[in-house]
C-alpha cells in the first residue's frame, strides 16, 4: 500500500471523501467555531501589535513611512518592507494556521476509529497550539518567502509590476515552487499531530516525500486537482457556483486532511491506518459513532 498507482490515488479520495461525508456536520461546527476563535485571537493579536506602534509612533509618521517607501523602491528597502510584513503577518495569521492543523488532529480520529466530534477539534487546537503554530510558520516562509523575495526583485529590475515574459517567469516559478514546497510538507501536520517536534515534522516529512515520491505527491497532486475542478466550478452561476464553494471548505478540504493523513499512517508503518477500508455503515452524523 505504500507504492502509488492510479487505483490507489483514487482509494485514497474514494476513502477521505466518504469519510468526509460522513462526518461533515462535525466539521461544519467545528470549522465555524474554530475560525471564530481563530478570528478573536487575531483581533487581539493586532491590537496588541498595532496600537503600541501607533501610541508610540504615531499614524501620520506611518503613513508617511509607507508613501516614501513607494516612491524610492529598492531591492533593499522591498525586503526590508517584505520582512515587516512577514514579521506582522505570521502572529495575525498564526491562529488560522493552527485551525487548519487542528483539522489533521479531527481527521486522525476519522481514519483510526472512523469518526470523530466538532468538540475534538478544540482539543488540539488548545493541546498543539505552540506546535502547529511553528509548523505554520515554517510552512508559511518556506513556501511563500523566495516567491516573495523573487517579485521583488523583478519590481526593482523592471521597475513597474511585471508584464510579459517576467510576470510569465515569476508565476511559472510561483507555481512550480509552492507544489513542490506544499508537497514536500505535506505530511507535516500529520507529523505534528502524532506527537513529534515541529522540526522532526519537517524532517519526517522529506524523509518521507523522499522514500516515497510518488505516493506522497501522487496524492498531494490528486487533492491539488480536486481543488482546482471545485475552485473553477465557484465562478459558474448561482446556485452551483455557491454549492461547489461550501463542498470546496467543508468537504474538500476535510477530505484533504484525511487523506494526507491515512497516507501518513500508512508509510509510518500504522496498522490501524492500513485497516482503513470503505466498510459500508452509517451516512450523515453528528458525532463519528454515533
Amino acid at each position: 500500500m505504500k507504492n502509488s498507482n492510479f487505483e490507489t490515488l483514487l482509494e485514497d479520495l474514494r476513502i477521505s471523501f466518504r469519510f468526509a461525508w460522513k462526518n461533515v456536520i462535525s466539521y461544519v461546527l467545528a470549522m465555524i467555531g474554530v475560525l471564530i476563535v481563530a478570528g478573536i485571537l487575531m483581533v487581539i493579536m493586532a491590537a496588541v501589535i498595532i496600537v503600541p506602534v501607533i501610541l508610540v509612533w504615531g499614524l501620520e509618521p506611518m503613513i508617511q513611512f509607507f508613501v516614501s517607501l513607494g516612491q524610492n523602491w529598492s531591492v533593499l528597502q522591498g525586503a526590508e518592507m517584505f520582512s515587516l510584513i512577514v514579521f506582522l503577518a505570521i502572529p495575525l495569521f498564526g491562529p488560522f494556521l493552527v485551525a487548519l492543523g487542528a483539522l489533521f488532529g479531527m481527521a486522525r480520529e476519522i481514519v483510526e476509529s472512523d469518526g470523530t466530534t466538532a468538540e475534538g477539534v478544540f482539543v488540539w487546537y488548545r493541546k498543539k497550539f505552540l506546535s502547529l503554530a511553528g509548523g505554520g510558520v515554517v510552512l508559511f516562509l518556506v513556501s511563500l518567502m523566495p516567491i516573495a523575495l523573487m517579485s521583488i526583485w523583478a519590481f526593482t529590475v523592471t521597475g513597474s509590476w511585471m508584464l510579459g515574459l517576467p510576470m510569465a517567469a515569476v508565476a511559472a516559478f510561483a507555481v512550480v515552487w509552492l507544489v513542490m514546497t506544499t508537497g514536500m510538507l505535506s505530511m507535516l501536520f500529520p507529523g505534528i499531530i502524532d506527537g513529534l517536534s515541529v522540526l522532526g515534522a519537517v524532517k519526517q516529512s522529506v524523509r518521507l516525500t523522499r522514500q516515497y515520491f510518488d505516493r506522497v505527491f501522487g496524492t498531494w497532486l490528486s487533492y491539488i486537482a480536486v481543488f482546482i475542478i471545485f475552485s473553477a466550478l465557484t465562478v459558474v452561476m448561482i446556485p452551483l457556483g455557491v454549492i461547489a464553494g461550501l463542498a470546496l471548505v467543508f468537504l474538500a478540504l476535510p477530505a484533504m486532511t484525511i487523506g494526507l493523513t491515512r497516507v501518513y499512517l500508512i508509510l509510518t508503518d500504522n496498522a490501524s491506518a492500513a485497516e482503513t477500508t470503505e466498510d459500508e455503515g452509517p451516512g450523515v452524523r453528528i458525532v463519528g459513532g454515533v
